[in-house]
């Protein structure tokens, strides 16, 4: 059984979750910062880190640093 992160909850205004939204779903803009839209959009709802690495196919180690960035 997966636990509790102990990083805190990341809070996205309405600006800021629709412009992640529509980058998530950009096929034009890199895959880089796509990949890092759908990883802060899924930990902002909620979704454990471990299935964030499952469905966006991104390491551990990328996921945590795009969070503690995002969280700084």
């Amino acid at each position: 059984m997966a636990r509790k992160t102990g990083r805190a909850p990341l809070m996205l205004s309405d600006e800021n979750q629709e412009k992640l939204t529509k980058l998530a779903g950009s096929r034009t803009a890199p895959s880089r910062e796509v990949e890092r839209a759908k990883v802060l959009l899924r930990y902002a709802s909620g979704v454990a880190i471990s299935d964030i690495q499952r469905q966006v196919g991104v390491s551990r180690p990328a996921i945590y640093k795009c969070i503690d960035k995002a969280l700084a």
